[in-house]
């Protein structure tokens, strides 16, 4: 190998595994990052789904209330959710963007962020007036202060007879949507079990590029370097004058036969 290292641009042997080494570090690479992505993608899929069902349970625990204009009772019901691990924040807007109820008391009565995703995913302002997207989008995920992933999602409260046909909504028969629940629930737990999945998995592609690379070395000093360092000196003494010099054949393949070609070669010479 020392020798190796000396003649680097005179080996095949360190080219093929220089080579050989760098495909095996690119589909590693390549390996690391769908798996880590998969896992990603796996976990933001769980997160959305159980934050749906989080504001569904919201819905449903508020609803009564809200059909018999409990406004006090839908305020405290929001105040006793946001205090489960994980919730950062939840409110209730109207369609015209005023925050009717908010675990955050000081916003109630203001209008929502036009920059978040409440009214950017389902509203474009790229124009003079807001147009609707053909897609609606109703979650995004962001970093709080401490760093973790905070997962925002969106979701409508929809018009039905028992809303339109109540005191409070009896103007509103023709609309579809009534309002919007609003949650931003912290992915701490799942930022901090992905941090272990990722270097549990960046572990494991490490000791399988040493085990491969070790066994590379290993098989290329035994198949490729042996034979053909045992040929060059063969072709040098044979150079200096020694025809009694022969080379020791161990395979049939190509090294194999340019042995046994080397040998009878020398024989004919001598």
């Amino acid at each position: 190998m020392k020798n190796l290292l000396h003649h680097a641009e005179k080996s095949i042997t360190l080219k093929l595994i220089i080579a050989i080494g760098i495909l095996i570090i690119t589909g590693s690479f390549i390996f690391w990052y769908a798996v880590s992505y998969k896992q990603k993608m796996d976990v933001m899929s769980i997160a959305v789904k159980y934050g749906v069902s989080f504001i569904d349970y919201i819905k449903e625990r508020t609803r009564h209330k809200m059909l018999s204009s409990h406004r006090h009772d839908i305020q405290q019901t929001l105040e006793d959710v946001s205090t489960a691990e994980g919730v950062e924040r939840v409110m209730i807007f109207n369609h015209k963007g005023k925050i009717l109820y908010s675990t955050y008391k000081e916003e109630i009565g203001n209008p929502v962020n036009m920059e978040s995703i409440a009214c950017t995913g389902c509203h474009s302002y790229a124009g003079t007036l807001p147009e609707l997207l053909e897609e609606p989008k109703k979650w995004h995920i962001n970093k709080n202060p401490e760093g973790y992933t905070v997962l925002k999602l969106v979701e409508p409260i929809n018009n039905d007879p028992a809303c339109f046909a109540s005191n409070c909504h009896a103007e509103t028969e023709k609309d579809g949507i009534l309002g919007f629940v609003e949650a931003d629930l912290s992915l701490a737990l799942f930022d901090k079990t992905r941090l272990k999945q990722v270097t549990a998995l960046t572990g494991y592609t490490i000791i399988f590029l040493l085990a491969v690379s070790i066994s590379l070395v290993i098989i290329l000093r035994k198949l490729v370097t042996g034979p053909v360092t045992d040929l060059a000196n063969s072709i040098e003494s044979v150079t200096g004058g020694d025809l009694d010099h022969s080379v020791h054949v161990s395979s049939r393949d190509e090294l194999g036969r340019l042995g046994e070609n080397f040998n009878l070669m020398i024989k004919d010479l001598k």
